[in-house]
């Protein structure tokens, strides 16, 4: 399961940069484009290999480190973005993490700006205080956080590839895994070590069957200030596209996850030579895994499946997989071994 995200940070070159590019590229005096918009491109590649993501976007700058858009110039891509499918999260402004009036408010005007709700957030410049800011998000009637990463380093900081609640919350945190930032300026990767390192990550996610986010500004496909970064979001695109991942945006996965909850174990029964379960989808779902943990050793067959959804059984050392590709809800699922 993969979430792609873009964090919308900057929209427009600064007037220091638009000095310092005139000097290096004195094409880019003329045309007037905004180089840092790259909503367009992100939309048709998406929309071209079968994927929909979220963006994240400021409602109200607070800070000298919030972005320096306002919440007027963003309006009209949002509302195009909303029509073709893509999702709208808050980027929590940078003081708002512990500020519950700040994150409430910033809600309030981006809901106005798109009209309808808005569940998902990440906290600006990944920015969080673990008492308080995720309490702050489920008060303020948020379904999912997708703030919990590193700042400078890709990899799994939670120590997990799966989506969790915290301790006596609902919020779920779906946990950011890689940025564009982490593996060009700060792990100083070229173009193909960045490919290679995402999918070094993808194959544990994959051995795990877990969950990845990546995290691609929008920014990053003005090829003047990032050379290369729009062409490795493009490669990445191209390998999940190769590898059939489930991928979708963030309140699509916290459907989903809501759903796998609501699955459940009617019966197990194990005696000596057999176990014997009895499975439960209390809602429709799609791309469900159930896997069997098989002690070394031991001689079952291969699991025997009643079931009206589709299904595929795996091998995997002393692990079995039985992936199912669309379960009805009410449907119940039958699934026993034997030596």
């Amino acid at each position: 399961m993969v979430f792609l995200s873009h964090d919308v940070d900057e929209i427009e070159w600064s007037w220091r940069r638009k000095l310092l590019m005139a000097v290096k590229h004195p094409s880019t005096l003329t045309g007037g484009r905004k180089h840092y918009w790259g909503f367009d491109e992100i939309m048709d590649l998406e929309k071209e290999m079968g994927f929909r993501s979220t963006f994240f976007f400021v409602a109200k700058k607070r800070h000298k480190r919030d972005p320096p858009y306002s919440i007027e110039d963003v309006a009209d891509i949002c509302n195009e973005l909303r029509k073709g499918s893509w999702e709208i999260g808050v980027h929590g402004s940078y003081l708002s993490y512990n500020r519950k009036e700040f994150l409430e408010e910033e809600k309030r005007i981006l809901q106005s700006t798109v009209g309808e709700d808005i569940i998902g957030v990440r906290q600006h410049f990944v920015n969080f205080d673990p008492d308080i800011t995720f309490k702050i998000q489920e008060s303020t009637d948020f379904a999912y956080d997708s703030t919990i990463g590193f700042n400078e380093i890709s990899g799994f900081a939670p120590g997990i590839c799966h989506p969790y609640r915290f301790a006596g919350l609902s919020l779920l945190e779906l946990p950011l895994m890689v940025m564009d930032g982490q593996l060009f300026w700060h792990e100083k990767l070229s173009r193909e070590g960045a490919v290679q390192e995402v999918s070094k990550l993808l194959a544990t996610v994959e051995e795990y069957n877990g969950f990845l986010t990546l995290d691609w500004h929008q920014r990053s496909f003005d090829e003047y200030s990032f050379p290369g970064w729009a062409e490795t979001y493009t490669e990445v695109l191209s390998h999940l596209k190769s590898m059939n991942v489930f991928s979708a945006t963030g309140e699509r996965i916290v459907d989903w996850w809501k759903r796998r909850e609501a699955a459940q174990f009617e019966r197990r029964l194990i005696t000596k030579d057999s176990v014997d379960w009895r499975i439960v989808a209390n809602s429709a779902i799609e791309d469900l895994s159930l896997r069997i943990l098989v002690p070394g050793g031991s001689k079952y067959r291969t699991p025997d499946v009643q079931s009206k959804a589709r299904y595929s059984i795996e091998e995997r050392n002393s692990e079995i997989w039985i992936k199912f590709d669309a379960i009805p809800e009410g449907e119940r699922i039958a699934v026993s071994m034997t030596k």
